[in-house]
């Protein structure tokens, strides 16, 4: 794998995934926001008998580029976790 080639692991097979798909975040969690693009499909694969896709993403950022870059710091990763619950409670 390349550094402009990602391996997404534990892709359900009931999911549908095409070459050339782009994939997006979710906003799940705390750590990205939703909508974000991630990449495109470059391959994946079926092999495994682990109900699993084994997915390969080319990256929309060239990471060997990037000269500056943030480090954000969440203060109350407690306080949004447990709104976060309540959101999904609902």
């Amino acid at each position: 794998v390349s550094s402009d080639l990602v391996q997404l692991d534990f892709i359900p097979q009931t999911s549908r995934v095409n070459v050339g798909d782009t994939v997006l975040t979710t906003g799940y969690g705390t750590v990205f926001p939703a909508n974000y693009m991630v990449g495109i499909v470059d391959s994946y694969n079926t092999d495994a008998q682990d109900g699993f896709y084994q997915v390969f993403v080319r990256l929309s950022t060239n990471f060997n580029a990037l000269h500056h870059m943030y480090l954000v710091d969440f203060q109350r990763i407690e306080e949004i976790t447990s709104l976060d619950s309540l959101k999904s409670e609902q």
